[in-house]
């Protein structure tokens, strides 16, 4: 026993063109869906550069944030020194020596994709290097990362990322602050 009905043939033409206008309206989700998925492919390589992009800041920050401490530890010590060698200037009633400034970390980016941190007017450093801001440093970084889900740039290798960074940081700053240097 047969569960399909059995159609009369002069009806097959009416139910073709209901057949064709239902795929008609199908046509537009499927040719769409299509093509996201042959996105896909892309959207996972920018991605994956991303990553790396975020991995490359978490160790720049944790590497600023040691030195950071280590410059608050001398600044710590050099304010001590600096009030003892005035006390005993005092004592022998001599002028005492001016204040010294205390030491600013930053982050030096150079040509060479090297990224460390710095003292800020440290110009003894290699020649091209950028010395910014850590939140400077975060906001190029963003930058970065947009421009990679944007499709404008795309790494080859990791070591590419720092070098990309340095170029970033040279670009005309529509939303990042001036750069020292």
């Amino acid at each position: 026993m047969s569960t399909q009905k059995e159609q009369r043939l002069d009806n097959f033409p009416s139910e073709v063109r209901e057949l064709r206008d239902k795929m008609e309206g199908l046509l537009p989700d499927y040719v769409a869906a299509l093509a996201k998925l042959c996105r896909m492919p892309e959207e996972f390589k920018r991605r994956f550069w991303v990553s790396h992009v975020q991995a490359l800041v978490q160790k720049v920050e944790a590497d600023y944030k040691n030195y950071e401490f280590e410059t608050l530890k001398a600044n710590l010590l050099g304010k001590m020194t600096e009030t003892m060698v005035n006390f005993a200037w005092q004592a022998i009633k001599q002028q005492p020596m001016a204040h010294t400034s205390p030491l600013q970390a930053c982050l030096s980016l150079y040509p060479t994709g090297r990224i460390q941190p710095g003292l800020l007017g440290d110009f003894s450093k290699q020649y091209g290097a950028i010395l910014i801001s850590v939140e400077k440093f975060e906001a190029i970084a963003q930058r970065l990362e947009d421009e990679i889900m944007r499709g404008e740039i795309l790494p080859e290798s990791e070591d590419e990322i720092p070098r990309l960074i340095y170029q970033v940081a040279l670009e005309p700053p529509e939303s990042l602050p001036d750069r020292q240097s």
